[in-house]
């Protein structure tokens, strides 16, 4: 047994589920990139993780307001070519009802929504206190599953806010437990939304949601502003959760949360589960995911990747 599968395994009789990865590099990634992306270079970015392996892909936003990524809608008509379509589902970030006609119109295959426990990023995000926002969260999801869509929602700031500092674990817990109560809502993740996070905390967060509506649904969002990041995956998929958001690179952060660095990078989870041995990513390629990476630091003239950057480049020299 390896070291990773002794670090996560709970007791000797009890196995874990299988690991699931939303990539969001193509949304959360690009979001606050200064840099214009063409749509050339985002239809590129979208096939190339699809032929790296990559079988759940939030392709972009359909909010006025993200500029960097307002031509989801050409995007998506233009996946809709590609072979490995039909085998990959594809999501979009909506925040109203004209965010899911667009979403509808061009036939993703789900949509992605977001509510804060927090009352100032609420604000801040949308203008709207957190509990209306929780409102309208939850019956725009009811319209989005009346038209079949798979539906997904973060509850942001989860564990701390730019701007209040640490969310209590109480409102939290209410407000992840109000969506998981809804049938229509298919993942309802914990994300963190400015990375800081710590393995303890997920636990303390994560425990009493798992009691009581077990582990299907639950999802888990990690940025790596602090270097915790796989270390709270490793944790959060020891009691049973299984569902995790990555992004390519390491690439984003959060345009409302001041000092929130990238998402945790798909090259360390994709690593992670090889190394577990986990049958899910056998056909993930990490050669090819790091060919995109080292495509992606031309375009944003940085270098990118995650926490095993340089293990794969001492590999490959």
């Amino acid at each position: 047994m390896s070291p990773i599968s002794t670090l996560v395994r709970r007791d000797a009789s009890d196995s874990l589920p299988s690991l699931k990865l939303w990539e969001v590099g193509p949304r959360d990634g690009l979001q606050s990139e200064r840099r214009p992306f063409s749509i050339e270079n985002k239809h590129h970015l979208v096939t190339s993780l699809m032929e790296a392996g990559l079988r759940q892909i939030k392709v972009g936003s359909f909010v006025k307001s993200a500029s960097q990524l307002e031509d989801t809608d050409e995007l998506v008509k233009l996946l809709a070519q590609h072979p490995l379509r039909d085998q990959t589902k594809l999501t979009g970030l909506i925040f109203n009802e004209k965010g899911l006609d667009r979403a509808l119109a061009v036939g993703v295959d789900g949509v992605c929504l977001v509510v804060f426990p927090s009352e100032s990023m609420a604000m801040k995000n949308s203008s709207i206190g957190s509990y209306e926002g929780l409102r309208r969260t939850t019956d725009l999801a009811r319209a989005a599953k009346k038209e079949g869509l798979f539906v997904r929602v973060d509850v942001g700031t989860a564990w701390n806010c730019p701007y209040e500092g640490l969310v209590a674990a109480e409102r939290v817990h209410e407000f992840a437990s109000n969506l998981l109560d809804a049938p229509e809502i298919d993942e309802v993740a914990l994300a963190d939304t400015l990375g800081h996070a710590h393995p303890i905390e997920v636990k303390e967060r994560f425990l009493p949601l798992v009691e009581r509506f077990g582990t299907k649904r639950l999802a888990a969002h990690f940025h790596d502003t602090q270097g915790f990041a796989i270390a709270n995956v490793t944790v959060a998929y020891s009691l049973g959760v299984s569902i995790f958001d990555a992004s390519v690179g390491g690439l984003g952060s959060c345009p409302f949360a001041p000092g929130a660095a990238g998402n945790l990078a798909t090259e360390d989870f994709v690593l992670l589960a090889s190394k577990m041995k986990d049958a899910q990513f056998d056909s993930v390629e990490l050669t090819k995911i790091w060919k995109i990476i080292h495509e992606l630091e031309a375009l944003v003239d940085r270098p990118l990747g995650g926490r095993s950057a340089h293990w794969w480049r001492s590999c490959s020299s």
